[in-house]
C-alpha cells in the first residue's frame, strides 16, 4: 500500500506543477504520502490504531503491527529424503501443450 501511496501523491505533484504551474514541496509531499497511507490503511483495517503523527514520529511502529485476524500459514520446503527423488510442480504449463510442456511426453 506504501507504493501506491508514494505513486498517487507523486502523480498528482506531477499534474499540479505540469498544469497549475506550481512548485514542488517535498516536506508537504512526504506528509501528504504518510496522510494517505495511514487513511487507506484505516479504511481496510479498522483497528489499525495508528494516526498520521504516530507513523511519522515512529515509522517502526508501522513495521510492527500485526494484524492478528490475517494471520497467514507459514509453508515450508522440506528437501528430499536421503536416496530419493522430489519433483515439485506447480501446473503452469496446465493447458499449454508445447515443446516444453510435460502433456507433450503424454499425448499418444
Amino acid at each position: 500500500m506504501l507504493f501506491f501511496s508514494v505513486v498517487w501523491s507523486l502523480w498528482l505533484l506531477c499534474n499540479d506543477v505540469i498544469f497549475k504551474q506550481t512548485t514542488p514541496d517535498y516536506d508537504s509531499l512526504f506528509l501528504l504520502i504518510i496522510t494517505r497511507l495511514c487513511f487507506w490503511i484505516k479504511v481496510i483495517e479498522p483497528d489499525f490504531s495508528y494516526w498520521t503523527s504516530d507513523l511519522i514520529r515512529l515509522a517502526e511502529w508501522l513495521i510492527r503491527w500485526t494484524n492478528t485476524k490475517k494471520s497467514r500459514a507459514i509453508v515450508m520446503w522440506p528437501p528430499p529424503m536421503a536416496n530419493s527423488f522430489k519433483w515439485n510442480v506447480d501446473g503452469f504449463s496446465i493447458g499449454k501443450p508445447d515443446p516444453l510442456g510435460i502433456l507433450n511426453f503424454a499425448k499418444s
